[in-house]
């Protein structure tokens, strides 16, 4: 369960205070502390009943908090002896457009508790944000932990129940970071008279449809790995599939797979555009589209055709040259004439 308290005096001055019959004191944590924090974080993962969880060490804590400083500690002490302590950082708010105050663990030791230190922590954080002028102040909490529930409630903490913490642990973090460079290629095979063709993916969506052994394979990656067809693959995939199948029937498709274009310069698009209303069966050549953009320079707009890293889907196939010569292709010009053929715009 998430928590959040606004920085404004009617919720953090209502935060009792500790019983005065003992010293009570907060501080911050010194760097030759680093191993008594770790042991604070232990006895809370112990509470949480997580401590198989806790792999950082009195470096890794050392290093973050007092070289790093990525977050912040301090300690609650009972007549000179620590009882308890509060780690946070500050996170980032775009709807309030601040900082806010995220408070990652705070723990009392068991037989502390009831004397209103957790309360004098939380007050204490709520007032260094306000002084810092912090948006709000968050936390989270484990959903069975009523007496810190309790607590929560009775400051003024609201619930932010519709919001659900998602979480990359290193594994998993590492895994998918590596994978985020990956690009993976399937093959497509052509009817006859035309070569196979190239997907390439980031797994969501396509990022290069090519015949294979054109000129235009040095636009994807060079370490794209190919890949088997098979019932796993991703849907960005087997919607290609189905799209190629519809138009190697003869047809134009009746929807577009979502595709990326990396690199896409503003002229680029503008020329793109256009070929991609160029409708089935029918062509235009370099110079109209020049004329359309108000250029003077159809090498310009071949350019800018010859980048196309989409074959097919953006059609520049359908744009030929002057008096309809059939000029430069990147999937080859006898794949060029061949999907000119198929569409019925080439009657040679």
């Amino acid at each position: 369960m998430k928590f959040r308290i606004f920085a404004s005096k009617s919720n953090y001055l209502a935060i009792a205070s500790p019983t005065m019959n003992t010293q009570f004191t907060i501080r911050p944590a010194k760097p030759e502390e680093a191993g008594l924090v770790l042991e604070f974080i232990k006895k809370l993962a112990v509470y949480e009943k997580c401590a198989h969880e806790v792999v950082a060490d009195d470096a890794t804590i050392y290093h973050s908090l007092f070289v790093e400083r990525s977050a912040e500690v301090v300690f609650a002490e009972e007549d000179g002896e620590v009882v308890g302590f509060a780690l946070f950082f500050h996170n980032f708010s775009t709807f309030v457009g601040r900082k806010g105050l995220y408070l990652e663990d705070l723990f009392i030791l068991p037989e502390k508790r009831g004397r209103g230190y957790g309360k004098a922590l939380l007050k204490y954080l709520a007032k260094l944000a306000v002084e810092r002028n912090c948006g709000r102040m968050e936390w989270i909490c484990l959903d069975w932990n009523k007496p810190a529930l309790s607590v929560y409630r009775s400051i003024g903490a609201v619930p932010m129940d519709e919001w659900t913490v998602q979480r990359l642990d290193e594994e998993a973090l590492k895994k998918f970071a590596a994978e985020e460079n990956i690009m993976k290629v399937f093959r497509y095979q052509t009817p006859e008279g035309f070569d196979d063709l190239l997907m390439y993916t980031d797994g969501e969506v396509l990022t290069g449809l090519l015949f294979e052994g054109s000129r235009d394979e040095h636009k994807q990656l060079s370490n794209a790995v190919e890949m088997q067809q098979s019932a796993s693959q991703p849907t960005i995939i087997s919607d290609t599939c189905r799209w190629l199948d519809t138009y190697f029937s003869g047809r134009q498709p009746d929807f577009t797979p979502a595709y990326r274009m990396d690199g896409l310069t503003p002229f680029r698009k503008a020329v793109l555009d256009i070929v991609v209303g160029i409708p089935f069966g029918q062509t235009m050549t370099y110079g109209e589209i020049a004329k359309q953009l108000k250029v003077n320079s159809a090498q310009a707009v071949g350019g800018a055709v010859g980048w196309n890293p989409i074959s097919l889907i953006v059609p520049c196939h359908r744009v030929i040259g002057a008096k309809g010569y059939i000029t430069g292709y990147g999937g080859g010009i006898p794949n060029k004439i061949a999907l000119l053929k198929l569409e019925g715009s080439l009657m040679i």
